[in-house]
């Protein structure tokens, strides 16, 4: 639908801006982690809009056999975060959110400061 094709189009400018980024500025990673998860509930919300609900899981994005997909609703693989983590996708989310998207941060792991923080989109 043209809908659809214009929120692709945004997730390709999304992501081209992600890549700039990135290479201009490595000791703002975690901008960067909150950038690629907006890119990420933006390739959600196309596939809720051709499914009529969200995926079971973000490799749905890439690849599904389920009828009425449309995608793949992100033109590369799954990114990880910026320490080369893979990002959390939960659903339903947290606080009542249909989803919560997240990096663990450069420890990987649940929690911390500065750079370890998480990085929640909900």
């Amino acid at each position: 639908s043209e809908e659809t094709n214009k929120l692709r189009t945004r997730i390709a400018e999304i992501e081209q801006k992600i890549s700039d980024f990135k290479q201009q500025n490595y000791d703002r990673l975690p901008e960067f982690a909150q950038s690629t998860t907006q890119m990420l509930a933006t390739s959600l919300d196309t596939y809720r809009l051709d499914l009529g609900d969200y995926p079971p899981n973000l490799a749905e994005l890439r690849q599904s056999t389920r009828p009425g997909w449309d995608g793949p609703y992100l033109p590369r693989d799954l990114p990880l975060d910026p320490w080369g983590h893979p990002y959390q996708y939960q659903l339903p989310g947290e606080n009542g959110q249909p989803y919560t998207l997240r990096s663990f941060g450069k420890d990987g792991s649940p929690g911390g400061e500065d750079e370890a923080a998480d990085i929640v989109f909900q």
